[in-house]
């Protein structure tokens, strides 16, 4: 059998998707929405890095390189 992922867009959603799997007998778990940035800040060295790349990113310490470039 197929795994299916759903993704309401509201609890109205949810509670109606939860309802067809319940009134099919379909077999369901719930998995907590992990807030990615939140966990990456929870832990220092992540926080750090982080937060310098985005600094870099905002600085624009890139090299600008052209497509046609890129394969030479």
């Amino acid at each position: 059998m197929k795994i299916v992922a759903a993704y309401p867009q509201n609890k109205q959603q949810e509670k109606a998707i939860i309802a067809v799997f319940k009134a099919l007998n379909v077999p369901f778990e719930e998995e907590p929405v992990i807030d990615e940035t939140a966990y990456l800040l929870s832990n220092k060295t992540n926080k750090k890095r982080l937060l310098q790349a985005i600094n870099s990113k905002n600085a624009v310490n890139g090299v600008a390189v052209k497509v046609d470039d890129l394969w030479k």
